[in-house]
């Protein structure tokens, strides 16, 4: 999964609602995507790119900030999605401040990604199901029974068709036993 600007901003802003803090979102590479702080957009943030390299939280003090390109102080956490970094949450201020803060702003991160990775999942599935149904009625399929019951099959179990579908479904079958009997 890739972190989008839109999606990261509007965690971003959510988040910053609640916390009143600065929040920062980079993606794979270090670049912030995302931040209350417009200016710093499209700037590489090399303490970011540190926590990608290594893994693990990163604390910015005031006397680092010299140290890192494009750095504040504060604290920058992993995202992971499917045990994979995909990009960087921090939070500007004193470390000893916003440190608390980290664990649970990663954490709600982490699920508003799910959420909107599952949510395109569902959104996915439920085109190719009406896809399906489009290709079925319109004749698109035709008479290639492997065809039907190979697709049938990735957009889910048949039951979930309506009973209209499930009724062409065994006459087609039907039709098609008949046919190989007669040797056509």
């Amino acid at each position: 999964m890739k972190i989008t600007h839109k999606l990261a901003q509007n965690i971003v802003n959510k988040t910053m609602n609640i916390l009143g803090k600065n929040i920062n979102i980079m993606d794979e590479n270090g670049v912030i995507i995302a931040s209350g702080d417009k200016s710093r957009l499209n700037q590489f943030h090399e303490g970011a790119a540190q926590v990608i390299k290594e893994g693990k939280k990163l604390e910015i003090y005031s006397k680092d900030i010299n140290h890192l390109v494009g750095a504040k102080p504060g604290i920058n956490l992993p995202i992971e999605h499917n045990n994979k970094i995909i990009g960087v949450v921090g939070i500007t201020g004193e470390p000893n401040e916003v440190s608390p803060f980290g664990e649970v702003i990663k954490m709600t991160v982490e699920m508003m990604l799910q959420q909107e990775f599952l949510l395109k999942e569902i959104q996915l599935e439920k085109q190719a199901r009406e896809n399906f149904i489009h290709d079925l009625i319109s004749g698109r399929i035709g008479n290639d029974s492997d065809l039907f019951l190979t697709r049938g099959q990735i957009v889910g179990n048949f039951h979930r068709l309506p009973p209209l579908f499930n009724k062409i479904r065994i006459e087609y079958r039907v039709s098609r036993q008949e046919r190989e009997r007669k040797g056509k």
